[in-house]
């Protein structure tokens, strides 16, 4: 872990500077030193355990550059979560937070009380959740993490990010970690671990969410279809191969999908979303689609 928080600090040192490409080079550091926080702080130190990702808060309600950057933040930070292939919801879906400021500033630690974490953990099996927020800093804006242990209510990690310029907050640009509506279907199916989606039906899992983001989905076209080898988290796995159908929602690649992790339901008769592995037998036969258009 020293080695990592090393790595987010070097990085963040080579992002000053005042090349014509700063901001570029800011937006790409970013991106890496997320990604390495997802993966390292929540998906080694985590366990990979499922996380509930509450929404973006700022330091203070009286800047409105931290209001502004706060939302964005948390849905970047809820890109990096979902490509590294960890079970994530947003928490606040199903369990609405209003988080006091004492004397003006975000609480130091946990935003949320005893209720909030046995609901997470009876209802969506949550082990942690994550709390994105934003400060200022003297060099422009920090992104902030904290990870609080459901278990033990405490915090688990408190990762400050290299700081990034206020003009590139203010910018909120997508960092292309994982595209939206892929991000937008895992977080919908990891909240429903032991729920029905609409009839139950396979189908219904991957292209509820779909409708809801204003996509048609006719039969089993799902979007763009690609390769297993370009598969990402949250693109939709069909098959329909001698009259048997399925579908199901990547969560995590695998190469060949071989040991990959999904969610999907309607199996064995039971209904409700669960997570699971893939099934070797459907390897040959499946399609994978990147959700869209």
């Amino acid at each position: 872990m020293h080695r990592l928080l090393l790595l987010l600090v070097l990085l963040g040192g080579a992002a000053a500077g005042d090349a014509p490409d700063a901001e570029a080079k800011a937006r790409s550091l970013l991106t890496h030193n997320l990604q390495i926080a997802a993966t390292g702080v929540i998906g080694k130190l985590g366990g990979g355990e499922p996380v509930a990702i509450l929404a973006g808060r700022p330091a203070t309600t009286a800047d409105p550059v931290l209001v502004a950057a706060a939302g964005w933040a948390a849905s970047m930070s809820a890109q990096a979560v979902c490509r590294a292939g960890i079970r994530a919801f947003l928490g606040e879906e199903s369990r609405p937070l209003a988080v006091a400021y004492p004397k003006g500033r975000l609480p130091p630690v946990a935003w949320f009380g005893p209720d909030d974490a046995a609901h997470w953990k009876k209802a969506q099996q949550a082990r942690w959740v994550l709390q994105p927020s934003v400060a200022a800093a003297k060099t422009g804006i920090v992104i902030r993490w904290q990870l609080i242990d459901l278990a033990k209510m405490q915090m688990a990690k408190d990762l400050p990010f290299p700081a990034i310029s206020a003009t590139l907050a203010a910018a909120r640009p997508d960092l292309g970690i994982l595209p939206e509506p892929n991000v937008a279907l895992l977080l919908f199916a990891g909240g429903r671990i032991g729920q029905q989606v609409a009839r139950g039906e396979c189908w219904d899992l991957p292209a509820t969410r779909m409708q809801q983001l204003g996509f048609k989905v006719p039969g089993y076209d799902f979007g763009s279809e690609v390769t297993k080898d370009e598969a990402l988290p949250g693109d939709v796995l069909t098959i329909d191969t001698d009259g048997f159908h399925h579908v199901m929602l990547l969560v995590e690649p695998k190469p060949g999908l071989n040991g990959a992790k999904i969610y999907h339901q309607n199996v064995n008769k039971v209904r409700n979303v669960i997570f699971d592995t893939f099934p070797e037998p459907m390897r040959n036969g499946v399609k994978v689609w990147r959700p869209g258009p």
